[in-house]
This record gives structure tokens, sequence and C-alpha cells, in this order.
């Protein structure tokens, strides 16, 4: 299969408009992926971005885009299967996220989180 380039992809399809409801067509402009932690950038400036963090009492996530303000969606999943974990967010940024595992008994444990955000970038 050969690789797209989405730059080329986002030009041959720019002004292009749904002519049935007079309206932009929106399309990813930009992706990126290392490991865990990828994004997805959207021609209207829309951002999904998301990863996997070990969290060993509390962790912090530097998005690999910033958004605008904290006006944004976060979703993040605990990894653990026992124990009834859960993963809180501790602190909101346009730039991170801080968040600590913690069982239901209230103290803070380590494990793995998945984050998923979406929102307008800067």
């Amino acid at each position: 299969m050969a690789d797209i380039n989405v730059g080329e992809l986002s030009e041959a399809i720019n002004d292009k408009v749904d002519t049935a409801n007079m309206e932009e067509v929106r399309c990813v402009v930009d992706s990126y992926i290392n490991g865990t932690e990828w994004y997805r950038i959207w021609s209207d400036g829309w951002c999904e971005q998301g990863g996997m963090i070990y969290l060993n009492t509390a962790g912090t996530v530097t998005y690999l885009q910033p958004y605008l303000d904290t006006n944004y969606t976060i979703t993040v999943s605990s990894q653990r299967t026992s124990n009834n974990g859960f993963v809180r967010i501790s602190e909101l940024t346009a730039t991170t996220v801080t968040m600590y595992f913690e069982w239901d008994t209230g103290q803070s444990k380590s494990g793995y989180g998945r984050w998923y955000t979406c929102g307008y970038i800067s």
C-alpha cells in the first residue's frame, strides 16, 4: 500500500464544498503517531489526540498539539483489571493534564491509563 501524503490530499480538496448543502467539506489535514501517542487535525482546527500513560501516584501528559483553552473534552480510562481502580484528573490546562490512578478505597496506586481529547487547537 502506498503512503498517503495528507498535505497533498488536503490541497487537492481545498475549497471543495458539499454542493447539496453548500457547506465546506471537513477533512484531515495532519496526523501523527509515535508509540501510543497520536493526533489527528481537521481542516477547521478541530483536533483529536490520545495515548497511554503509566501512573505511579500522579502523571502529567503534555499534549502534542496545545488547545485554545480548557474548553475541550477529555476521556480517561483505567487499564487495571482488578481492585476497581480508576483514573482521576487533578489538573487540566490547554497544554497538559495531570492525573492519578486510585483504587475505590481512596488509596493512590499505580497503573496504566488511556486518554483521549478533542477540541479546537491554537
